[in-house]
Formats: structure tokens, C-alpha cells, sequence
């Protein structure tokens, strides 16, 4: 979603790494830009999907994966789980129908969805990987 919310938090935590995954070749652009003009570094924009990323790419594995304006489906998701480390855990900000779909998927531990501030109907939904889900 137009490098938010992962711009917003490499902001707050400067020290951390950050990859912007944006498939839009002019969104991508943008952020690149963005992140020249405000000087921020330790992130890098790529305008690719999730899915083509792999675990063999040295980034990864990932402690967080935030998710915004994004088709979810398991395969989605699978691969996420895929890309993080052992204790990692992804982000889905969504509708608060998609959270209770995306909950009943394997492969994380769900916690209860958390209303975005100001919003009627948008949520934060955090799943854990742990060694308890596989």
C-alpha cells in the first residue's frame, strides 16, 4: 500500500532493515524517491510481490511482515510464513470481515484484531510463527 505501513515504521525504528515490496513500477519509483529526499537509511524498494520473494535471498529471514491492500489467500500467507524467522509474526491491516477469514488460517497464532484508530471498520490482525504451528 504505498510503502505504508512499512516506510511509517522504519521511521519510528531507525535502526532496523527494511525491504518495500511494491509490484507497481510508479508506486515503487515514488518510494525510492521518498526515501532519498527524507534520508533515510537501511531500506531498499523492490517492484516485486512477496511471492517471488525467497528464503534464500540473504534479507531474509524477516522478524516482521506487514501486509496492506493486499488480495489474502493461504498461499499469500504461506509464503509470508515462509520468509520470517522462527519467532516472527506478520501484520494484515484489513477489514475487519477479512481479519475474522484470515484468522481461521493455519500456520500462525492469531491474535484478537485491533481497531485502527478512526476507522469504522479497519483492523490490525498479528499471527505469530512459532513451532507449534508447523
Amino acid at each position: 500500500g504505498a510503502g505504508f505501513p512499512g516506510l511509517a515504521l522504519k521511521i519510528v525504528w531507525p535502526e532496523t532493515r527494511a525491504r518495500l515490496l511494491e509490484p507497481n513500477g510508479k508506486k515503487a519509483a515514488f518510494l525510492k524517491e521518498v526515501i532519498r529526499a527524507c534520508g533515510v537509511s537501511g531500506a531498499q524498494v523492490r517492484a516485486e510481490r512477496l511471492e517471488e520473494q525467497t528464503a534464500a535471498d540473504p534479507f531474509w529471514p524477516a522478524s516482521l511482515i506487514t501486509l496492506r491492500a493486499v488480495k489474502l489467500s493461504e498461499d499469500l500467507l504461506a509464503s509470508a510464513r515462509g520468509l520470517l524467522e522462527p519467532e516472527g509474526c506478520v501484520a494484515l491491516f484489513l477489514g475487519a470481515d477479512a481479519a475474522a477469514e484470515a484468522s481461521a488460517w493455519s500456520g500462525f497464532r492469531w491474535q484478537p484484531p485491533a481497531r485502527i484508530p478512526h476507522s469504522e471498520r479497519r483492523v490490525v490482525l498479528l499471527g505469530s510463527k512459532s513451532s507449534t504451528t508447523g
